[in-house]
């Protein structure tokens, strides 16, 4: 079985991928094999993963408090006869996970433009598909500017869509509860403090068997 699932952003977008850029950008986007922006399945994934749980439990269905404590279920035992159906759908430390989500990608269109100025580009990274944008760092306690906390990231600007694919064995329960994750998602990556990654996700009412 097989979801499609498109991301429409509608402001800018920061996924960081953990490492700087030629040590001008301190918070570079994530990439893929060829250079491209894009969004991490992982990243998807736990963001299903949460908003699951939150209507299971807004129905007062028995699911464990994945990230909280207690953990993730762990083996099924005297106390819990068998896995949580979050934990059987999404995964738990000795239980594989019934779904893949993939890394989702600029849509084929944009994508193209995007590798075609990657081409194009004296610059292996900044090359029209993303923009610098520069901020501070605050201190909280005294609600002021830190000295010497100015930095950089990559984003994607607004209006690009993401495409991605939730594929797995899953039965039509299980694939009500995944159509319905996306009602309570709307951001996506860091900076949401500072308006970056508004979003809404869709996905397409066929299923791909």
């Amino acid at each position: 079985m097989t979801l499609k699932l498109t991301i429409h952003f509608e402001s800018a977008v920061h996924h960081a991928s953990g490492f700087s850029l030629a040590g001008v950008v301190d918070k570079g986007f994530l990439r893929d094999h060829n250079g491209i922006p894009c969004l991490s399945g992982a990243a998807l994934k736990g963001r299903f993963r949460d908003a699951a749980r939150h209507i299971l439990l807004a129905d007062a269905k028995d699911v464990c408090e994945s990230g909280r404590k207690p953990q993730a279920c762990g083996p099924p035992g005297i106390e819990r006869k068998e896995y949580c159906r979050i934990c059987q759908i999404f995964g738990a430390p000795a239980l594989p996970a019934r779904v893949v989500f993939t890394d989702a990608k600029p849509e084929p269109e944009a994508y193209e433009v995007m590798l075609a100025q990657k081409r194009n580009s004296a610059s292996p990274f900044h090359f029209g598909a993303t923009e610098i944008r520069h901020g501070t760092s605050l201190d909280r306690l005294r609600r002021t500017v830190r000295a010497e906390h100015l930095f950089s990231l990559e984003t994607v600007p607004p209006l690009v869509a993401f495409d991605a694919e939730i594929r797995g064995c899953i039965d039509a329960a299980d694939e009500v509860l995944l159509r319905e994750c996306p009602l309570l998602l709307n951001s996506f990556g860091a900076g949401g403090s500072r308006g970056l990654g508004a979003c809404r996700y869709e996905m397409e009412p066929e299923t791909i068997l």
